[in-house]
């Protein structure tokens, strides 16, 4: 068989992953393990006959989708899922190379920008994975147009329609932009390189273009509250964009461009006091309910484990388990966030970020 990359290997071993849920605090291993089928059941009995997810952002929740089959260790041999993996890979796959390394259905420059990170993200987990060749000169453009997309700064600002030779127009991240780069946006396009960096080929510029991403995310850092902003250090006082997960998984995954190791300690120490600070009462029917800080959230604070994770976690598995529906989904949430940056897809992504929340416990093996 393919050799799973070391640091995904934590998923595709079932006692392990199982002893890990246990090691990570897991009230109720069992109830955790259930719940993920459940919503990979519900997953596969959403797909579209062509292979994708969703009905507007395509390219980006057929990628939340297969991240969710490959963090549980869902191949394409999958006795029970392998077919729906088997069917949105091929997807993505003819998607990029349609689109010449684009990933994105939907042709609006926010939109556009999520989904190259997004389903990048799923192509090189799914490549690192399961080594099947067609996947790989699609991922090599894919991830060429991350690379050429990043900004001075270091980071990603959304896509800009320019106009080419003669009436030609084409679409690009807008890495000339005044405006300083998204957080937000930057944060997809890093976990893409660093699921290409797992995959061991090498591609032209990644490690530098990761070296870059974590220099910017020092640059919208403010050691004055310890959170991270969404365009400038300043912004990190406005809790609403909640992008400090961003950051601190950006510090804690590659390990150049830190000022030195005393400040990355010192800036991750800040950043985990700032989240927990800032979720003091969670509770998935609330006002503030935010699945998309908590999936990044979930991810650093299990990364930096001891008594911040365990308190994290106390909260977030049983919160995430009652709010299940029947079916194997999550329904709309309190603040009702998902329904406003996904419209149509609000079922999908909102459960695929819940799916991801708890697979956390062996997704990755730092």
């Amino acid at each position: 068989g393919v050799a799973v990359p070391k640091s995904m290997s934590g998923r595709c071993d079932k006692l392990g992953r199982n002893s890990r849920l246990t090691r990570a605090g897991v009230s109720n291993p069992a109830l955790v393990e259930k719940s993920v089928v459940k919503a990979l059941d519900w997953i596969t009995a959403d797909q579209n006959a062509d292979g994708s997810w969703g009905k507007s952002y395509k390219g980006a929740m057929t990628g939340f989708a297969l991240l969710c089959y490959l963090g549980h260790c869902d191949l394409t041999d999958s006795p029970e899922y392998g077919e729906a993996v088997s069917k949105g890979i091929n997807y993505l796959v003819e998607l990029g190379d349609q689109k010449d390394g684009w990933l994105y259905v939907t042709n609006n420059k926010h939109g556009g920008a999520y989904a190259q990170g997004i389903a990048a993200y799923a192509l090189a987990e799914a490549y690192g994975m399961t080594e099947k060749d067609f996947i790989l000169p699609v991922l090599q453009k894919v991830i060429h147009r991350i690379v050429a997309g990043q900004k001075q700064d270091g980071g990603w600002y959304y896509l800009e329609t320019r106009k080419g030779p003669g009436d030609m127009r084409f679409d690009d991240f807008g890495k000339n932009e005044k405006m300083a780069s998204d957080t937000s946006v930057s944060g997809w396009q890093f976990q893409a390189l660093k699921a290409a960096y797992n995959t061991g080929v090498v591609f032209p510029g990644l490690e530098p273009a990761l070296e870059a991403a974590v220099k910017n995310f020092y640059r919208v850092y403010s050691p004055k509250n310890g959170g991270f902003g969404y365009r400038k250090a300043s912004d990190a006082s406005n809790i609403k964009h909640k992008l400090t997960g961003v950051g601190s998984l950006g510090l804690q995954s590659w390990n150049k461009g830190h000022p030195s190791d005393e400040q990355k300690k010192q800036t991750l120490k800040s950043a985990v006091q700032h989240i927990l600070k800032n979720n003091q009462a969670m509770d998935y029917n609330s006002a503030d309910c935010n699945l998309y800080s908590w999936y990044y959230d979930t991810q650093a604070l299990y990364n930096y484990g001891g008594a911040y994770w365990s308190s994290w976690n106390r909260r977030i598995e049983p919160l995430l388990l009652k709010a299940q529906s029947e079916d194997g989904s999550w329904p709309a949430e309190g603040s009702g966030l998902t329904k406003k940056r996904s419209g149509g897809d609000a079922d999908i992504y909102r459960t695929a970020l819940c799916t991801l929340m708890l697979e956390v416990y062996y997704r990755y093996v730092y």
